[in-house]
């Protein structure tokens, strides 16, 4: 089963995730994407980190928790600077995932999808039959960020992987909106639910 949720920036797509799976006993491996604010709460860029080590979707820059080799933006939000390298060694992130009750894999089909043994994965993973919850870049997400982000895009490779998760079995992709919220929230929970009843 795979569910993943897009929707507005900072509407609240990956705290949905990770207050679901804080107040489960599900064993979960993957990674987040979490956003680095500086002292008066502006983003200044984003670090992927391990769902064990992440208790919500922002961190101040100067939190000790933030690897600066895996910040992948950083910089003024209209001039992005790009880090691929923070992709690498993806395999940090899923020690013993075969044996997990969830895999978590948040914000992709950015310019993750340019990084082959990160994109490889994720493909790996969305082609299995483990259970997967995550959020996925929404087009309009997509595109704002081709604009303040200096780098190349792989268009084609982002709308393969929608297509990926949609046809897979019982993948769903949801949008997250603010006339949805509480409905989107329930979801995620019964969908935790049902991956720890699969598991039994």
């Amino acid at each position: 089963m795979k569910l993943f949720l897009e929707g507005l920036r900072g509407i609240g797509k990956t705290t949905a995730i990770l207050k679901g799976i804080q107040s489960s006993s599900i064993k979960a491996v993957g990674f987040v994407s979490v956003r680095i604010l500086d002292n008066i709460g502006e983003t200044v860029g984003f670090c992927i980190m391990p769902i064990d080590k992440v208790k919500a979707s922002t961190l101040h820059y100067k939190n000790p928790l933030i690897n600066p080799n895996r910040i992948f933006l950083s910089g003024d939000k209209q001039n992005r600077k790009v880090n691929l390298s923070a992709f690498n060694n993806i395999d940090e992130f899923l020690k013993d995932y075969k044996k997990a009750d969830l895999i978590v894999m948040d914000e992709i089909g950015g310019i993750d999808l340019k990084v082959a043994s990160f994109k490889d994965c994720i493909y790996s993973i969305l082609n299995s039959n483990l259970n997967c919850i995550g959020t996925i870049k929404s087009k309009s997400n997509y595109n704002q960020m081709k604009k303040c982000v200096s780098t190349t895009f792989e268009d084609k490779e982002a709308d393969y992987l929608r297509e990926l998760i949609l046809s897979s079995d019982n993948g769903n992709i949801v949008d997250f909106t603010f006339d949805n919220k509480s409905e989107v929230e329930c979801a995620v929970n019964d969908y935790l639910n049902l991956c720890m009843r699969n598991k039994t």
